[in-house]
């Protein structure tokens, strides 16, 4: 990816980590489902309004997005994160 985008420039970093420092709410330098649980809010989402789903399952829908992409990108080769 990084030689399909090139590297990330300062302004785009510098959001990224203020991103991040928001979210990491208990400070330790990993995003958890706990830290992001404090801000994402799903009570507006169709399947929670109709009763479909409860909020925490649409978290855990939204987080596993996240897992599917850094599996994907392991699968290829592409992934510099490193586990935690």
């Amino acid at each position: 990816m990084i030689n399909i985008r090139g590297t990330i420039n300062n302004v785009r970093r510098e959001l990224i980590l203020k991103a991040f420092n928001k979210l990491d709410a208990d400070k330790s330098g990993f995003l958890e489902a706990s830290d992001v649980k404090q801000f994402y809010n799903a009570k507006n989402h169709p399947d929670v309004k109709s009763g479909k789903k409860t909020e925490d399952d649409i978290l855990t829908d939204f987080l596993e997005t996240f897992e599917v992409h850094r599996s994907l990108s392991k699968a290829d080769g592409s992934s510099k994160l490193r586990d935690g």
